[in-house]
């Protein structure tokens, strides 16, 4: 398995298809899942240098993803 920084656009859009499938198997699945929200976030995240979009890799497929944030 490799680790890496998301990329580009096509790298957000596969760690949107990867949240839905997580967000409908979680306790939170009765909330609306906003993918124009998530979207936007990549691309800021992606436009400041990509500080924390991680998804993780086996061969070619898109496994596991973690988004990390820092605050104050």
């Amino acid at each position: 398995m490799k680790i890496r920084l998301a990329r580009d656009e096509a790298d957000i859009e596969a760690m949107i298809e990867l949240g839905r499938l997580l967000h409908a198997e979680s306790r939170f699945k009765h909330l609306p899942y906003d993918e124009a929200r998530l979207r936007e976030l990549g691309k800021v995240g992606l436009a400041k240098g990509n500080p924390g979009l991680l998804m993780a890799e086996r061969g070619d497929k898109i496994v596991g993803m973690a988004t990390v944030m820092l605050g104050e």
